[in-house]
Order: C-alpha cells, then sequence, then structure tokens
C-alpha cells in the first residue's frame, strides 16, 4: 500500500522526510494509493482515509497514537468495514488492499487534501446535528460522505465512481 499521509499523521508514526518514497500519481500502483489526514472530533483523535482516484473515503474514529502505529492495520480493518458497508465484493476488496508491504510519502495532490477538508468539515456538521460524538454512526458517516458529488471526479459520487472502476477493472486509465 502507499499512503500519502499529512505532516501531523507522519509525526505520530515517527516517519522522517528521508524515509519518504517518492510516488507519482502516474504509479502503476495507483489503485492502491491512499490519503490519509487526522482531525480531531468532540477531542477524539480521528483518521480520514480517501482514495487517491476515487475520494472514496472512510474513517478510523476515536484512535490512540498506539493504534496509529499499527498503521497497516488500522487501515486495513477499517477500510474492509467500509467496503463491505457499499457492498463491495471480497475479489475486489483485495484490488484496492494489500497486505504490504506499507509506503510512506508526502501529499502533493492539492485537490485530494481540498476534498478531504470539505469531508472534515462535513464530520464536524454531523457531530454538531446528531448531538455529539457518541451519536455517531461511523459507518454511516463514512457512506454519506461518499454519495456527495465532487468536482474532483467530475461531479460523481465517490462510491459510483469506485464501483464504475472497479466493473470496468481498467485500473490503468483511472
Amino acid at each position: 500500500m502507499i499512503f500519502k499521509c499529512t505532516s501531523k499523521v507522519r509525526e505520530i508514526l515517527e516517519v522522517s522526510n528521508r524515509d519518504l518514497n517518492t510516488i507519482p500519481e502516474q504509479s502503476p500502483d495507483i489503485i492502491k494509493l491512499w490519503y490519509c489526514n487526522l482531525f480531531y472530533l468532540d477531542r477524539h483523535k480521528c483518521l480520514l482515509f480517501t482514495h487517491a482516484k476515487t475520494l472514496f473515503s472512510f474513517l478510523a474514529p476515536g484512535v490512540g497514537n498506539a493504534a496509529i502505529r499499527d498503521f497497516g492495520k488500522l487501515f486495513r480493518s477499517n477500510a474492509t468495514v467500509a467496503l463491505v458497508a457499499e457492498g463491495v465484493s471480497s475479489q475486489n476488496i483485495q484490488k484496492l488492499i494489500d497486505n504490504g508491504p506499507d509506503f510512506y510519502a508526502k501529499p502533493d495532490n492539492r485537490s485530494v487534501l481540498g476534498s478531504m477538508n470539505d469531508h472534515i468539515r462535513s464530520c464536524k456538521f454531523y457531530l454538531k446535528y446528531r448531538g455529539g460524538y457518541n451519536n455517531l454512526n461511523f459507518t454511516e458517516l463514512g457512506r454519506e460522505l461518499n454519495i456527495a458529488p465532487m468536482k474532483y471526479i467530475e461531479m460523481e459520487s465517490a462510491c459510483r465512481y469506485l464501483m464504475g472502476l472497479l466493473k470496468s477493472g481498467d485500473f490503468g486509465n483511472v
């Protein structure tokens, strides 16, 4: 897997700049490229993961530094839950998630980061709307994030875009 993590996440992971890989957006492994950002919801540390090309996103809520340091396991377990909730088959999940090794790089696509910031604002809205952190269903919140049309993917929803990609099997022209 390739993770483009913000500096807040890299700091917790203790990944220095010299340990980062240079991964071009046109990499043949683009289907396994995910962005990650750290934010707080009602004083709870949360990670937002976003697929680089489809903007499919999910949350890892209420995580501590120890859980974040077991990054691969944290990502894979939460990604599987989110993808299953969207009806993605186990065969297609294996196309999106491998067992490693994991590589880290600096985020370099400002459009993806901007979309992630929009998602974080939506999460904070839902926090207030639902009456607090303990009233949030994070799987459902992730589904809500993935049905919003996004300019980066031609005003398509992330879920539909991902499903279309998986159905076509044409990962080279993502």
